[in-house]
């Protein structure tokens, strides 16, 4: 009796899973602003040339240096538009985002892996796993993120492999796992994927 009141709470503890997509959050927030502040520093650099070439325009006489500088708006008026349409693009690339968690587990003896999509963390997969399921776990595991990226066209996928070290039984059934998520990111450029042990 208290075995099964021991797996029940193992069963349904989600700190654990919390702890990564707010992990994951984090890391999306903070590269998206990183990125951002560099977009923005050149942007006020680009806004702060123009207007600097735009007074020595004013001063001069000289045609031939007219048409220099004017050329040279030109070229950082164009880089300025570039600039903001990469930042647009940026900001609705990481607001697309997919999360997929991975999450060992054991149900009646079995050890499970479970696949959670979206930041609410809704189970939509699962793959039994064990030591003679090798090339299944790996055939398995590609099929299934391979669904994902093809249902979200266009879209990052970031994978985080949440692995707790007290419900292996085996570390070589890992083994495929990683396999076909390095393989998965060589194949798509937009799949991102970590391994992190609890």
């Amino acid at each position: 009796m208290r075995n099964r009141r021991r797996r029940f709470r193992e069963e349904i503890n989600l700190t654990p899973l919390l702890d990564v997509l707010f992990a994951i959050l984090f890391i999306v927030m903070l590269t998206g602003a990183q990125s951002e502040r560099l977009i923005q520093k050149d942007i006020e650099a680009s806004a702060a040339e123009i207007t600097e070439l735009e007074a020595q325009v004013e001063e001069l006489t000289d045609a031939g240096k007219i048409a220099e500088l004017e050329a040279r708006i030109k070229e950082l008026e164009a880089e300025l538009a570039r600039l903001r349409e990469q930042q647009a693009s940026q900001d609705m690339f990481e607001a697309d985002a997919v999360i997929v968690t991975l999450s060992n587990v054991i149900e009646e003896d079995n050890h499970i892996l479970q696949f959670y999509v979206g930041q609410e963390g809704a189970m939509t997969d699962s793959v039994r796993m064990g030591l003679d399921k090798t090339e299944y776990i790996e055939s398995r595991v590609t099929d299934i993120v391979e669904k994902i990226v093809k249902g979200a066209p266009g879209k990052p996928v970031y994978i985080v492999f949440h692995c707790d070290a007290d419900k292996i039984y085996r570390k070589e059934e890992f083994l495929p796992i990683q396999k076909a998520l390095e393989q998965l990111k060589k194949k798509y450029k937009e799949v991102f994927f970590q391994i992190t042990e609890v």
